[in-house]
Parts: structure tokens; C-alpha cells; sequence
């Protein structure tokens, strides 16, 4: 039997957009499974896991940016690490996000992000991502997705 398929479709400002040039929609097809099931599929294609107060939001299109690098507006979010269950324990991380994913400074998310690289840009120099089509979600309304991650592997103590 065949694993459940997970068609993932992000319409990000392309020739499908239509009208709306530079709107984003996350259309997921799927079968129905667990909150369990859908954070452990999550967790095994993010990079990082983890828990976080935003700090700073900035809006980018300076030159040589990840914005300009991928051509879509961008913002550049700066987040303090509270909690971590994959990646590395960081004072704090920058994460990019584009398609006006709702992040508001002094505001605490679950954020999965993957690391994206460019020809443009050396390993060095790669960019934490997360959107609209990620499982990142308001630490308000998370509580199902932090008890399906578990302990952490690194919690900041206030």
C-alpha cells in the first residue's frame, strides 16, 4: 500500500496568480491524518524546529538580499530561540518569510523552517525559510503541534 501523497502547491506572484500578481495561496491535498502524524511528516522535511519571540520584523529589497536572490518581496524576521527540537541552539535565528506570512513582533510562533540556497549564494550565506504552506503557526494556537513534538531538545529558562 501506498503511503499517503501530499500534493504541496504554492502560487507565489507566477503566471497561475492571476490578477492578484504577487499574492500567495497553500492549497494542501492530502489525506485526513493526526496532528501527530502531519507535525512527525513536518519535522522530518524542516531543518529547524523550534519555538521563538519575534524581536524584529524588516521589510527587504536591498540588493543581494534573499528577497531580490528569489524575486519576491520578503521579510526578514529575527527571532529568539525559546525552545528547539531540530537544528541548533541559537540566542536567536533569522528566518525569511515572503507571501506576508502574519508574524507580529512580541509574538511567539512554532516556526519550521528549511534552508535555501542559491547559485547567487554560498553555503555560507544560506537562508533559513518559512510560509503560508510550513505547519508554523501562533504559539496561541499551537498547543496540539508542541505536545506532538515532544520535549525539547534545548529550552531557554526565563
Amino acid at each position: 500500500m501506498l503511503s499517503p501523497i501530499v500534493f504541496l502547491f504554492l502560487i507565489c506572484g507566477g503566471a497561475l496568480s492571476g490578477p492578484t500578481r504577487g499574492s500567495c495561496d497553500c492549497i494542501r491535498l492530502r489525506r485526513p491524518q493526526s496532528p501527530a502524524t502531519e507535525v512527525q511528516a513536518e519535522v522530518k522535511h524542516a531543518d529547524v524546529v523550534f519555538l521563538g519571540r519575534v524581536v524584529a520584523i524588516t521589510d527587504t529589497s536591498v540588493a543581494g538580499s534573499p528577497s531580490t536572490v528569489y524575486g519576491r518581496s520578503a521579510h526578514r524576521i529575527v527571532v529568539r530561540e525559546d525552545s528547539l527540537w531540530k537544528g541548533s541552539e541559537a540566542d536567536s535565528l533569522v528566518v525569511w518569510t515572503e507571501c506576508d506570512y502574519p508574524f507580529q513582533v512580541d509574538s511567539s510562533y512554532v516556526i519550521f523552517a528549511n534552508q535555501q540556497h542559491s547559485a547567487l549564494w554560498t553555503r555560507k550565506h544560506a537562508a533559513l525559510w518559512t510560509g503560508i504552506c510550513s505547519l508554523t503557526q501562533s504559539r496561541s494556537t499551537a498547543e496540539t503541534y508542541i505536545r506532538a513534538l515532544g520535549t525539547p531538545k534545548f529550552a531557554r529558562r526565563s
